[in-house]
């Protein structure tokens, strides 16, 4: 790449780490085209806690991957947590996982309380040692190893992105040892972000104080919505308009260069894919499309509801509860976590996408799930059960779906029903 300028990218989520956002991997893809090359500074490999190989077949072999040391002992400890798990989960231990039938190894079934209260550790250091993520274990290191490459690799700018924020903290130390500029990307507010809060004010005045630097520091900040820059120049008076940029996600047609299977005649497939945390309204979802089985034979025959990707416990247990109440285990059905490729390929397959998140209160209207591109580049109708914000107002201004408050379980029932009476007709978003 002669005659371009060296961009150093500091994201720690970078391929074969799974990423939910491939805002870094596409940026990384086509900056070329712009004149720039771009070199990634990422964890090293033994700190990657999961992998997703297809995603990792978007970088380009010339692409300059750099890999700091990140001590993480969350992934040790996270792989033998899923090894034990896989080896005898609590669904195959009450006949309902691919193991019913088999007996459990008692010696192992032993060892669930043990499980758990590593689980529960891990929760309470993550939560209360580690400000303002567990990624400043990767501070030291990572600044070394940037302080390098910008010397020894002629690096015109640096840019970081985050979520995870220690990404910033990364390049504000940088900024500051080579006086190189620096952009700023911020995919989710850091201070005041409704689905992310604080732990203890302590956590929040530390925060606060580490954002206002790298407000304070960066020569541009690009934000994904308006509202977020809205947000932005209102905290920070001494930003002005010029110095904020919004960029907003999108998809690339080519990771579509598939043929999606067709949806099944007989049914009506609604899908979500990507993680599920707790205060998500899956409550209402699921009451809506139990209240409409149970009332319908028909729909009861053919209405089908899968997710796929990672549940947390609580959630998990609520969903079940309702879904058991309602006598759904044939309706609905968790995939777990897949491959990017196989989400879009799923995605595709379906008659309708569900699209949600969890918060209320201040700055709500500031989030839009990166799914959501994904969904409209699918080109299935969306079931958003989602807040008044940058996501609804994306929905209707794309016509791509139904927009429905997330406590209107009345609502989400006729959605779901226009979207299963207009299949296939010109009526459909």
């Amino acid at each position: 790449m002669s005659g371009s300028k060296r961009v150093l990218i500091i994201d720690n989520l970078f391929p074969p780490q799974r990423v939910g956002n491939v805002r870094t991997v596409k940026f990384v893809k086509y900056l070329p085209f712009y004149g720039w090359e771009p070199q990634v500074l990422t964890i090293s490999m033994g700190g990657i806690e999961e992998i997703d190989s297809s995603v990792a077949l978007e970088v380009s072999g010339e692409v300059k991957v750099h890999r700091a040391f990140y001590p993480n002992p969350f992934a040790s400890v996270k792989r033998w947590k899923e090894r034990l798990g896989h080896r005898v989960s609590p669904e195959e231990g009450e006949g309902r996982g691919s193991g019913a039938g088999s007996t459990p190894n008692p010696a192992i079934k032993a060892l669930f309380p043990l499980k758990r209260g590593i689980g529960y550790g891990l929760y309470l250091v993550r939560r209360y040692l580690l400000i303002p993520e567990e990624l400043i274990l990767w501070l030291p290191f990572a600044v070394l190893k940037g302080a390098r490459i910008c010397r020894g690799e002629g690096i015109d700018l640096i840019f970081s992105t985050a979520p995870f924020f220690v990404n910033h903290l990364v390049a504000l130390a940088l900024k500051t040892m080579t006086g190189l500029p620096w952009v700023a990307d911020y995919r989710n507010l850091w201070v005041d972000n409704p689905t992310r809060g604080h732990r203890t004010p302590l956590h929040r005045a530390v925060e606060e104080r580490l954002d206002r630097r790298v407000i304070e520091c960066s020569d541009k900040i690009v934000v994904i919505a308006e509202q977020m820059k809205e947000f932005l120049l209102n905290r920070y008076p001494s930003l002005k308009p010029e110095d904020v940029t919004c960029i907003g996600n999108g998809y690339d047609p080519s990771d579509f260069d598939f043929t999606p299977p067709a949806p099944e005649r007989d049914r009506f497939l609604i899908s979500y894919t990507g993680a599920i945390y707790d205060g998500y309204p899956t409550a209402q979802f699921l009451t809506a499309v139990g209240e409409l089985v149970r009332g319908d034979p028909e729909m009861r025959e053919k209405l089908r509801v899968a997710f796929y990707g990672a549940v947390t416990e609580a959630e998990r247990d609520k969903m079940e509860g309702i879904i058991d109440g309602y006598g759904m285990r044939d309706i609905v059905s968790f995939g777990g976590v897949i491959p990017r490729r196989e989400a879009l390929m799923q995605a595709a397959a379906s008659n309708a996408l569900l699209l949600m998140f969890g918060g209320r209160g201040a700055n709500i209207e500031t989030v839009i799930p990166g799914k959501l591109y994904d969904y409209i580049a699918a080109g299935k109708p969306v079931i958003a059960v989602v807040p008044e914000g940058a996501a609804a107002e994306l929905v209707r201004r794309g016509n791509c779906g139904v927009v429905v408050d997330p406590d209107d379980t009345r609502g989400i029932k006729k959605a779901i029903l226009r979207l299963y009476r207009s299949r296939g007709s010109e009526d459909q978003p």
